[in-house]
Parts: C-alpha cells; sequence; structure tokens
C-alpha cells in the first residue's frame, strides 16, 4: 500500500521543504537523490535506518540524503494517520556530524504540533521538489 506524503506550509502558505531547496541552493543532483528517496519511501513506507533515522527526538525522524552536502530533511509519521502518511517538517543539512540548524528536530517537532492543531498547514506533496 503506498503512503502519503505531505509538507508542512510555513506561515505564508509555502512548502518549506521547498522554500529550503531554494534557500539553500540546493544542486540538482542532490534534489534528484532525494526526490528518489521520497519515491521509495512513498512506496514502501518503512525504510532501513541508513536512509531513515529514527525518532532521534520525539516523533521525528530525518531522512539521509548522501552527497557533497549531507541533506537531512526532518519529517515524522502522520500526524493525523501515523499508519498511512509522513510528513516533511523541516528542511536541514548535517557537516561534521552536527545538523544545521542545531535545533533542527525541535523546529520539526513545533511545525508538528502546528499540524495537528491545523490541518490545512500541510498540503501533500505528489510531485519531484
Amino acid at each position: 500500500m503506498p503512503w502519503d506524503i505531505y509538507e508542512f506550509l510555513d506561515h505564508r502558505g509555502d512548502g518549506i521543504i521547498v522554500g529550503w531547496i531554494k534557500r539553500e541552493k540546493i544542486q540538482k543532483a542532490a534534489i534528484a537523490v532525494l526526490n528518489q528517496k521520497v519515491d521509495l519511501l512513498r512506496r514502501v513506507g518503512q525504510l532501513p535506518p541508513q536512509l531513515l533515522a529514527g525518532p532521534i527526538e520525539g516523533h521525528i525522524y530525518k531522512l539521509k540524503v548522501k552527497g557533497r552536502v549531507q541533506l537531512r530533511p526532518m519529517l515524522s509519521k502522520g500526524p493525523i494517520n501515523n499508519d498511512t502518511e509522513y510528513t516533511f517538517l523541516l528542511g536541514c543539512v548535517e557537516r561534521g556530524g552536527k545538523l544545521d540548524p542545531l535545533d533542527a528536530p525541535g523546529r520539526a517537532e513545533a511545525n508538528r504540533k502546528i499540524i495537528i492543531g491545523d490541518k490545512n498547514r500541510r498540503k501533500r506533496h505528489d510531485a519531484d521538489f
């Protein structure tokens, strides 16, 4: 059974991961690898720990996308239906074994709680980033 993939919407209604990709000027090759991982997550729902680590804090997981820059988008199961969906909550990278921003799991959890209070603060992710 395929899983639904969602993306948190910031206060302007923009997708948090799409904005992060543009702001950080993530290379096309890294975006392609990210899209491959998202497609796999959509098809399978569970990935091995070397691809999807966590939960690293509370309900937060990090998707591991290796490349010149280690992409580590934060996501959670649900939070509306934990058995059939994931929601991307924050974009971050990992440098020298440390997340940037350092408080990424806490920010992602805050975004998760916003969605629990208002399910309109996310959109379905149907295409590539």
